[in-house]
C-alpha cells in the first residue's frame, strides 16, 4: 500500500519535472553551460537573429541535478511494479489467478527503464531529441484510470461506429472539394486587397489539394468564413453553395459522426457499469459464502473472522484501512453479520472511514480549566447547533465586514485617495480575528477533528497566508516594500478567498458546489485520458518542433501567424507546448498554427499533421466525449434534485438511486452517534457521491445471488 502511494506521488513529480526540465532543442544549443549551475531561461535557450522565442519564464532545472531526481522518480516507480511482480509470481500465479496485469507491470519497467537511459543520454551527450513522449506518457497511460477509460473508447465496436460517419464525412468533403475545384479554378478575378496582398475569389480553391484542406477546416471549425469570403465578395450566388456545405457538413455530419462515438461511448460505459456491479455482487456473495458459519437462514460471520477479514482487505491498495476499534463499532451495530446484511458491512467499509478524538488536548492537559462555565459556553458556541454552530455564525457576521472592507479599499485604489490610517489597522485587526477563530476551535477540538473536514483545512491555510501577506509591509526590508507596492491589489484579493467561505450557506451554492464535485469525481478516469493526451503532443511537439516558431523568423512574418501576434502559441518549452494544444483544444481547429508550422518546419508538409492528428483524437473524440458525459451527468444529478423535491405516486429511479446513499448515510450516522456516546469519539468518512447508481445496481445483483442461494436450498 504505501509502494502505491508512493507510486503516484512520483508520477506526478514526474510531470512536473517534464515541464521544469531544460527544452532538448535549449540543452543542444548552448553546450558550454554548466548542467549543475541554475541559470535563467533565456540563457540557455537562443534563436537566431536575436529573435524572441516566448518562453513560460519558468527556471529550469538543471541538467544534472534533473538527472538525480530522475533517478529516485524512477526507482520509486520500478519498485512498485518489481513489487506487484512479486505479488503475482507469489500468492496469484500459484492459484491460476490474475490480480495484476502481466503485460502492464512489464510495460513499466521497460518506460522506467527506458526514461532513466533516456535522461542519462540527453544530460551528457546533449542530444538534441529527448524521448520523454515515449517512455514518460507510457507511464501515465498505464495508470489504472487511464486504461479503464481508454478500453471504453478504443475498442472495436466504438471505432467501428465512429469510422462508419466519419467516413462518409470526409467522403463529402473530397466530393464538395471536387466540385468546388471544377468551379472555381478558373475564376481568379481580384476580390479584395488586403495591405500589400491582392486576394483572388478562388483563394484557397485552385487546387484538389488546397480545397480539400479548406473545406476540411470549414467544417470542423470557425475559419469558414476566411475560407469562403473572398468567392462570396465576387460571387453572392456562391452563399448558396456554402451555405449547403455547412448545413449538411458541419451542423449534421460532424455533430452526427461526434454523436455517434458519444452514444457509444455511454452506452459501452452502461453496460460496463452492469458488468462490473454483477461482479462485485457475485465476489461480495462468495466471500460470505467462504468467511460465513452455520447453514441455511443461520449463517452469518463471526466477530473475530469479520475483523480479521477487514484488516486483511485494509492491506490492499484499492481498499481504505480501518482501524480494530471502528471495525467492532462498525460490526456492533449489525448485531450479526447474515447473509442480507454483509452487502450493506461492505458498502460502508468500501469508502474512507476513520476515527478522531473530539476534544482537544485542553481536556487532559487542563481538566478544571476544560470544565470551568467560560469555556464551557466557549465549547457550546463552537460545537452546537451541529447544522451551523454559533460561533461560525458570529465569524460569518465578520466575513461580511471584511468584505466590506475590501470593497472600500479598493474604492480608495481605483480613484488613487490615500488610504486613512484606520483602513490599514482593520487590515490587521481581521487578520488577528481569524487566528483567533483558529485558535478557539482548536482550543475545543482536537487537531484530527479539525483537519478532517476540508473547509477547516481551507480556514487554516488562508488565515496563515492572510496574516502573513497583511504582516509583510510593516518588515524592514526595502525589497520587500518595493514589490508590495507592485502586487498589493494582488494581496488585498487574497482576503477575499476568506469570504468565499460564507457562500457555502446558500442552498443553490451548496447544490452547485457538490454538483461540481461529483462531476469532477465521476470524470476523474476520462479527465486522465485527456491530460495523458495532452503531455503526449506537447512533449513530442517540444522535442521534435522546439526552436521553430519564434518572433524573428523571416518565413513567419507574411502568414496569418505571424501577423496576428500569435508567437505565444509555440513549442519551445513544456509549458508553452502545453498551452498552445490547450488553447488547440478549446478552439477546436486553428488553422494559423499548422500553417506557420508547415512553413517554419524544415520538413513542414508533413508536421503540421500534428494539429489534425490532435483534433481527431483530442477534440472530436475525447473532449467530445468529456463534454457529453459532463451534461449528462448534470442533469441525471438535476433529476435527482427535481425527484426529491416532488411527491410520485410511482417512484422515480432518482430516488431510488438517492434512498440507496441514504441508507448509507444512516448507517454511518448510528455507528458515528455510537462511537461517540460511549468513546467519546468522532467517526469521519467521505461518502463517494458518484458511485449512487453503482451501488444501485450492485444491491439488485447481490439480491439475485440471494434469491439463487434460497432456491438451491429448497
Amino acid at each position: 500500500l504505501q509502494a502505491n502511494k508512493l507510486y503516484y506521488k512520483a508520477v506526478i513529480a514526474l510531470v512536473i519535472l517534464t515541464f521544469c526540465e531544460v527544452p532538448p532543442w535549449c540543452h543542444q544549443r548552448s553546450p558550454s553551460q554548466d548542467i549543475w549551475t541554475w541559470i535563467a531561461p533565456e540563457q540557455w535557450c537562443h534563436v537566431p537573429d536575436d529573435g524572441n522565442p516566448y518562453l513560460s519564464n519558468i527556471w529550469y532545472i538543471p541538467p544534472g541535478i534533473g538527472l538525480i531526481i530522475e533517478v529516485v522518480i524512477e526507482i520509486i516507480i520500478l519498485r512498485k511494479f518489481l513489487l506487484n511482480w512479486q505479488l503475482e509470481k507469489t500468492h496469484f500465479v500459484p492459484i491460476g489467478v490474475q490480480y495484476h496485469n502481466s503485460r502492464v507491470i512489464k510495460a513499466g519497467l521497460f518506460f522506467a527503464v527506458g526514461s532513466m537511459v533516456d535522461t542519462i543520454l540527453f544530460t551528457f551527450t546533449r542530444m538534441p531529441v529527448q524521448f520523454t513522449w515515449i517512455f514518460r506518457t507510457g507511464l501515465l497511460f498505464i495508470l489504472p484510470g487511464v486504461q479503464r477509460v481508454y478500453t471504453l473508447i478504443f475498442n472495436r465496436r466504438m471505432i467501428g461506429e465512429f469510422a462508419s460517419v466519419a467516413v462518409f464525412f470526409v467522403v463529402f468533403v473530397l466530393f464538395f472539394a471536387w466540385v468546388t475545384v471544377t468551379i472555381f479554378k478558373d475564376l481568379d478575378t481580384v476580390a479584395y486587397q488586403s495591405e500589400e496582398e491582392i486576394v483572388r475569389a478562388n483563394e484557397g480553391l485552385a487546387t484538389l489539394k488546397e480545397a480539400t484542406y479548406s473545406l476540411f477546416v470549414a467544417g470542423i471549425g470557425e475559419g469558414f468564413v476566411d475560407n469562403f469570403l473572398p468567392s462570396f465578395f465576387v460571387y453572392r450566388v456562391s452563399g448558396i453553395f456554402w451555405l449547403v456545405f455547412l448545413v449538411i457538413g458541419q451542423i449534421l455530419l460532424l455533430n452526427l459522426v461526434i454523436d455517434a462515438f458519444v452514444a457509444a461511448y455511454l452506452k459501452g460505459s452502461e453496460e460496463e457499469l452492469d458488468r462490473k456491479a454483477e461482479v462485485q455482487a457475485h465476489s461480495i456473495h462468495d466471500a460470505f459464502l467462504t468467511l460465513s458459519v452455520g447453514n441455511g437462514q443461520h449463517q452469518r460471520v463471526p466477530k473475530d473472522v469479520f475483523l480479521e477479514f477487514l484488516q486483511d482487505l485494509g492491506q490492499s491498495p484499492r481498499m481504505f484501512p480501518i482501524d480494530r476499534e471502528t471495525a467492532e463499532i462498525i460490526f456492533e451495530h449489525f448485531g450479526e453479520v447474515t447473509e442480507e446484511k454483509f452487502l450493506d458491512a461492505c458498502r460502508v467499509i468500501q469508502n474512507p472511514v476513520w476515527v478522531a478524538p473530539k476534544d482537544s488536548c485542553v481536556a487532559r492537559c487542563a481538566p478544571r480549566f476544560w470544565e470551568e462555565p467560560f469555556f464551557s459556553w466557549v465549547r457550546q458556541l463552537v460545537w452546537e447547533p451541529e447544522e451551523l454552530p454559533a460561533f461560525d455564525v458570529f465569524m460569518n457576521q465578520v466575513l461580511l465586514l471584511n468584505l466590506v472592507l475590501v470593497v472600500a479599499q479598493s474604492a480608495y485604489n481605483l480613484y488613487g485617495w490615500e488610504q486613512p490610517a484606520l483602513l490599514r489597522n482593520l487590515d490587521l485587526f481581521f487578520a488577528f480575528a481569524y487566528v483567533g477563530e483558529v485558535l478557539v476551535k482548536l482550543s475545543v477540538k482536537s487537531w484530527s477533528e479539525y483537519c478532517s473536514f476540508w473547509g477547516n483545512q481551507f480556514d487554516f491555510m488562508t488565515t496563515w497566508l492572510l496574516l502573513f501577506t497583511t504582516l509583510l509591509p510593516y518588515l524592514p526590508f526595502a525589497t520587500v516594500q518595493a514589490d508590495l507596492k507592485r502586487y498589493a491589489n494582488i494581496l488585498r484579493l487574497l482576503r477575499l478567498v476568506r469570504v468565499v467561505k460564507q457562500l457555502k450557506q446558500f442552498p443553490r451554492v451548496q447544490f452547485m458546489v457538490a454538483t461540481v464535485s461529483r462531476m469532477v469525481n465521476a470524470a476523474g478516469d476520462i479527465l486522465q485520458l485527456l491530460g495523458v493526451l495532452l503531455f503526449f503532443f506537447s512533449a513530442f511537439s517540444m522535442n521534435v518542433f522546439g526552436g521553430v516558431l519564434y518572433e524573428g523568423k523571416e518565413a513567419l512574418e507574411d502568414t496569418e501567424y505571424g501577423k496576428k501576434h500569435l508567437y505565444i502559441f509555440n513549442f519551445n518549452d513544456m509549458s508553452m507546448a502545453f498551452i498552445t494544444f490547450f488553447a488547440q483544444l478549446l478552439s477546436e481547429y486553428v488553422p494559423e498554427n499548422a500553417t506557420a508550422l508547415q512553413v517554419a518546419s524544415s520538413w513542414g508538409n508533413i508536421a503540421w499533421y500534428i494539429f489534425p492528428c490532435f483534433y481527431i483524437l483530442g477534440v472530436a473524440i475525447i473532449f467530445e466525449i468529456t463534454k457529453a458525459f459532463t451534461i449528462e451527468y448534470y442533469l441525471a444529478i438535476k433529476e435527482e434534485a427535481e425527484d426529491g423535491d416532488e411527491e410520485k405516486e410511482e417512484e422515480p429511479k432518482g430516488s431510488v438511486l438517492r434512498k440507496e446513499m441514504e441508507g448509507q448515510l444512516e448507517i454511518m450516522e448510528k455507528v458515528s452517534s455510537r462511537l461517540e456516546e460511549h468513546h467519546h469519539l468522532n467517526l469521519c468518512y467521505t461518502m463517494y457521491n458518484d458511485s449512487y447508481k453503482f451501488q444501485y445496481q450492485m444491491k439488485k445483483a447481490y439480491e439475485h445471488c440471494l434469491e439463487a442461494g434460497r432456491n438451491d436450498h429448497h
